[in-house]
Order: C-alpha cells, then structure tokens, then sequence
C-alpha cells in the first residue's frame, strides 16, 4: 500500500498546495508520484481538434515545469526525478481520473480543497468530491489557510501562508485513527497502521463518546436521578469504550512494532476530534467514510464534512462501501492488518 500516489492539478494555486505534501509523503513512504492535469474541449467546438491539441501541449508543458521545479535540489523539500510521472488526460476529468486510479492501481489521492465553505459547499459537488466518491482508494484532502493567486511555488514550497505545511517532516510524527465502535470504522486501521510505520510516528486511536441529552418533560427539566443516571451512562460508556480501544491497541500490537496511543473523549464528535488532533499537532486524522443512510458515525457530508470545516490539517479518508451490510461490532470483521516490514 501507498506505492503509488496520485495529485491532480490543474494550474492552479490552489492545486498546486498539495505538491509539499506529495512530496514529502512520496519521499517518507518510497512511493511513485504522479501528476496528472485533464483537457477538456466542448464537444460543439468548430476547430475543436486544433484547440485540444495547444492543450494538451500546454498541460504538459505545465506538468514538466513542475516537475522540473519539485525535483530541483533548490527546493526544500524536493524529490528525485525518477520518482516523478505525468499524465495529461483527454475529457471529463473526474471519469479520467477515476479511470487512471484504478487501471494504474493508485493507491492514495492527495487534493486540495477550497475551505471557505467547508466540504460540502465547495468540494461537494466539484472534481474532488466526485473523484473522492468514485475511487475505492484513500484520498488526503488538504484545507490551504489562504488560496493566493499569484502565490508562486517556491512560496508555496517554502509554508507562505500555510502553518501546517510542515507535515510529513523529519522522523516521527502523530498520526489519529477515529473509531465508532463499528467494522465500518475499523475498515480504516490497516491504512492507518501502515501509514503511521511508513512514517515511524505514533498512531493514536480516538473514540468520541457523544454527550447524553438531559431528561425533560415539556419545559421542566428531568429530576435529579436522571441526571445521576446520565452521569452513570456516560461513565459506563468511557470504560466500554477505553476497553474497546485496549483491545484493538492489543491486536495491533501483536502483528505490528508500532507506537499506540489510546484516548477517549466525550462531547460533539467533530469538535472533540479537531481538537484532540491540534492538540497533540498530528501530522494527519484517518477517518473511514460511507454513504448517507448507513450506520456508524462518520458520515459523508455530516462528521467528515465537519472535521475538514474546521481543521487545516491533512485528512485521509478511507471509502468503505464493501462492509456496508456487514453489521457493526466492537471489533468484529475487521480487515487483516499489515506486519511491519
């Protein structure tokens, strides 16, 4: 796993805020990198054979200035150039792209997303939300603190603007695993463990217990004993919970020589795990991701929307859609774990 990563770009400033990332991810993990940008011409167009080809021309030319700039020794980070491929697509990016992942077995994609809006006003909807939706592979998503136009790379390269573009840096490093409980979740650990080995950083498992709503009855509160009862629940749930994660935190431990870090937290789940990954200034938040409808937590446009709303760091989320009707369990079906090498 992560062999091969994959950065669509498409001259923008904004695209380009990924490229320290893939750089310094392809360089931590031994991984190819390739850059790929699509053309695509209306159909209607009179000279439309003419207008594709100057660019496709100019896409390339593009795609090798960068390459050219990413593998300079100039540049901190850089990468070696042999490590570098490109790819300029003819038509609908997100089919090509999609098409790339899987007939070149890409095994993550790095993107940039546009964060005033958050997820779900600015990506939803756009080539990374489609391409994150279709592909069965993990996608990074990034949130740049400032998209300037006229920013050039050696800026970018060099953090301007961005605090948390040192990620992925030097030796170790905190990497955050969110669990619910269920084997939707769970789906995320293999690539979570490897990414924290590859990385030589510590792998911090999360549970968020969500806070018990108070008992009411109209507009009077609940008696005093619910209120006990609440406390009692929310403790019973910290303990199941701690267990849960010691559990898993054991599994892990016997396949893999690997730095484990538990933590239960209770309050609103988006919040608790913004802040838990701030706090100990992890290097990226692993969450798994499935469609509305389903059960767990970590909901396409609900908890995922919210946790790339409110943080700058990087997410990698994980598209489960095989284990959908799997049911959920603390800590069954959950998928083979990967030895460290």
């Amino acid at each position: 796993m992560f062999r091969k990563i994959l950065v669509p770009l498409d001259g923008s400033m904004l695209a380009e805020k990924a490229l320290p990332y893939a750089v310094r991810l392809a360089n931590r993990l031994d991984a190819q990198l390739y850059l790929v940008r699509s053309v695509e011409v209306p159909s209607l167009l009179e000279n439309k054979h003419q207008v594709e080809q100057e660019l496709v021309l100019d896409a390339e030319a593009y795609l090798n200035r960068v390459t050219r700039w990413i593998s300079s020794r100039t540049l901190k980070p850089h990468t070696d150039p042999l490590r570098i491929h490109t790819n300029v697509f003819r038509g609908d990016p997100v089919k090509e792209i999609t098409y790339f992942v899987k007939n070149c077995e890409i095994d993550l994609v790095l993107l940039s997303t546009h964060g005033r809006g958050g997820l779900s006003r600015l990506v939803i909807g756009s080539v990374a939300a489609k391409i994150q939706h279709q592909v069965d592979v993990p996608v990074m998503l990034f949130r740049p603190f400032e998209n300037k136009h006229d920013q050039v790379l050696a800026e970018t390269f060099s953090g301007v603007g961005e605090p948390y573009s040192n990620r992925f840096q030097g030796q170790g490093g905190r990497v955050v695993l969110t669990l619910d409980g269920s084997a939707l979740s769970e789906a995320a650990l293999e690539p979570a463990c490897e990414l924290a080995l590859k990385l030589q950083a510590e792998l911090h498992l999360l549970k968020i217990n969500q806070e018990s709503a108070p008992v009411t009855y109209g507009n009077l509160p609940g008696l005093g004993f619910f209120n006990t009862r609440i406390h009692q629940d929310e403790e019973e749930d910290e303990m199941a919970s701690t267990l849960y994660l010691a559990k898993i935190a054991g599994s892990l431990a016997e396949k893999n020589a690997i730095m484990l870090v538990t933590e239960v937290r209770t309050g609103d789940i988006a919040e608790q795990i913004t802040a838990y990954a701030c706090e100990i200034e992890a290097d990226a938040i692993v969450m798994a991701t499935h469609a509305p409808g389903e059960f767990g937590w970590f909901i396409t446009g609900s908890i995922a929307e919210r946790v790339m709303r409110q943080s700058h760091l990087p997410v990698m989320m994980l598209p489960v859609h095989e284990l959908a009707a799997a049911g959920t369990g603390q800590g069954n079906n959950r998928p083979v774990l990967p030895r460290a090498s």
